[in-house]
């Protein structure tokens, strides 16, 4: 399909997705088809629902201690499938999973619980200052081993949930200099690599994940209950509906670094607005932020013209719906930019973003909205600029505040009602918690 776009001046080349519905795992599809998104279609709709977010979900636990069987997806096998059927009755059964271009064979994998994002932000225009995150002391009341912690976001019961790398560590070893994976032969990660943490105790009450994975970064959950997650060895982006055991989404071709529209770089994070659009930071390589509409078609590049935005390595997103805008953490440039989003309307795309840089800023690595401000980690810089938090307000593009203490943080999350927030990280491989006062 061909849309010739003014705001651009040139020609893009935009596709299209088909829909079609996943036949039986014993009786797979061939197809061609070259598109972003590997979209059945029992996958899609969910995306631009009216379902409400929970606007003040506890952050207690729910939940008993529970552990969900691990996954082994086996080899891949040379003839290219479709995706196989994504309803729960097929779970148990051996099928084959369209990664865009390859396949492999899978047991169960069982994901997400359902989970939600508020609809509404939290309301900080009315306090005289920010808020002031403060360590939860004795959290978590259990120890854990935890590998690399590369992403936490909030399920709908207020527990956080953790990706992690397990026994896996990203070296000097794990990437060629053309961005290829050199431990493909070691297979996916057996160890649960998502983690749900009770709010109450830190203890795991659900664990999944094990036997997909290769090397998690990213983990985004929507409002409607969706897990969206990025690897940056696979090169792709996947989406998770709730209570599925397999991607309804798949965006970028397995194991294959690339620029062009059908390919991830080392893909990092996700944003995901409540009009259904989506928004990929791609990432370690192509350093592009891609934005989707709710149907799955590639409509946006940030930065493109006359966006005068160069960003180096975009490592984390936050959508701060209510202004617009969606502030990247743009961490070898050692910045925070926030440019138009474009929900409600294109106008004001390409205008001049929001830019937050200072000396004592760093490496950021991972950003999150809280009301009209921006709440960011760094990682470590340079001796004289300590690790820790800041808050942000992008609307006078000034830092406001600092807070904690860290060695290697790389994400970070509030719980939805605004009552807690959690920092994870890499080495130390923890997860802290922290009161809003």
């Amino acid at each position: 399909m061909w849309i010739w776009s003014s705001r651009v001046e040139e020609i893009l080349v935009v596709p299209s997705i088909s829909f079609q519905r996943p036949e039986p795992p014993n009786e797979p599809i061939e197809s061609d088809d070259d598109d972003v998104w590997d979209v059945p279609n029992d996958g899609l709709n969910d995306l631009s629902s009216g379902e409400a977010g929970l606007e003040n979900v506890p952050c207690v636990d729910t939940g008993t201690p529970r552990r969900s069987t691990r996954c082994n997806l086996g080899t891949i096998p040379k003839r290219r499938e479709s995706l196989s059927p994504f309803s729960p009755r097929f779970a148990t059964s051996s099928t084959s999973l369209d990664l865009i271009n390859s396949n492999v064979s899978s047991s169960s994998v069982l994901l997400s619980r359902a989970v939600s994002q508020p609809v509404k932000p939290v309301d900080t225009s009315h306090l005289d200052s920010p808020p002031k995150p403060r360590v939860v002391e004795n959290w978590p009341m259990v120890n854990h081993e935890f590998g690399q912690v590369t992403a936490v976001s909030i399920n709908r019961e207020g527990n956080p949930v953790i990706f992690h790398r397990g026994r896996r560590v990203w070296s000097a070893e794990s990437f060629n200099e053309t961005n290829h994976f050199q431990q493909i032969m070691d297979g996916p990660i057996e160890d649960s690599t998502i983690l749900t943490l009770s709010a109450k105790t830190g203890e795991v009450i659900d664990e999944s994940g094990g036997g997909i994975f290769y090397m998690p970064h990213g983990m985004t959950i929507d409002r409607n209950g969706n897990m969206w997650l990025t690897d940056v060895a696979l090169h792709q982006a996947f989406k998770f509906m709730p209570n599925h055991d397999y991607p309804s989404i798949t965006i970028g071709r397995r194991f294959e670094p690339g620029s062009s529209r059908n390919h991830l770089c080392k893909p990092t994070a996700t944003a995901v607005a409540t009009t259904g659009e989506v928004f990929i930071a791609d990432g370690y390589c192509n350093s592009r932020i891609l934005k989707f509409n709710a149907a799955g078609r590639l409509i946006r590049t940030i930065p493109q013209p006359p966006e005068f935005l160069s960003l180096q390595v975009p490592h984390g997103l936050t959508l701060l719906e209510h202004l617009d805008l969606i502030c990247i953490a743009d961490r070898e440039n050692m910045r925070v930019v926030c440019p138009k989003a474009g929900l409600k309307s294109s106008f004001g795309e390409g205008t001049q973003a929001a830019t937050i840089q200072e000396p004592d800023l760093g490496h950021v690595y991972d950003v999150a909205a809280y009301g009209d401000l921006v709440y960011a980690v760094n990682g470590p810089t340079a001796d004289m600029i300590p690790v820790r938090g800041f808050t942000i307000d992008p609307r006078s593009e000034t830092i406001i505040d600092h807070w904690g203490k860290f060695e290697n943080p790389h994400s970070i999350a509030f719980c939805p009602n605004g009552s807690a927030m959690y920092v994870t990280e890499i080495g130390p491989n923890k997860v802290w918690k922290f009161e809003l006062v």
